[in-house]
């Protein structure tokens, strides 16, 4: 298992976690709109100022995503890294992806200077265990992210 950058060559097997990641998640009775994500991620991989990174198989596949920005608050005085894709593939769960992303996260975001990280757990996806292993490398909990769908 090894990590690196993506690049736009990796836009289609991207792709492919998004729908996996979709599928999971507790929206998927809702349409995935792939077009539009991967006009994004086109964006978002080529900005320097973004984290895309990927944990790639022995056999050079992906199966595990981050990306990442930078924002400053709207309100105070602070810029916080947040997250916004982080999904590793059913058959790499327990190896070690997950480490190998997260990894890059803590330096990314260090070498950026954001004076702090935010991971949201929300598209149920394993949440339990993203919770623990955040839990472990110091993340603490700061709020609730509460879903309800209209009727």
């Amino acid at each position: 298992m090894q990590g690196r950058d993506l690049t736009l060559d990796d836009l289609e097997n991207v792709g492919i976690l998004l729908l996996a990641m979709h599928e999971e998640s507790q929206v998927s009775h809702y349409p995935p709109a792939i077009e539009r994500g991967l006009y994004i991620l086109a964006k978002l991989i080529v900005d320097p100022e973004v984290l895309t990174y990927g944990a790639f198989n022995s056999e050079d596949k992906l199966v595990g995503a981050f990306i990442a920005e930078v924002t400053t608050h709207p309100f105070i005085e602070y810029n916080v890294a947040k997250d916004l894709f982080f999904y590793v593939d059913k058959s790499a769960r327990g190896s070690r992806a997950a480490l190998i992303l997260l990894n890059a996260w803590d330096n990314w975001f260090k070498e950026i200077s954001a004076d702090m990280s935010m991971i949201e757990i929300s598209a149920g996806v394993n949440n339990d265990v993203v919770d623990r292993m955040l839990s472990k490398r110091g993340y603490e909990r700061a709020g609730t992210l509460m879903f309800k769908e209209s009727v």
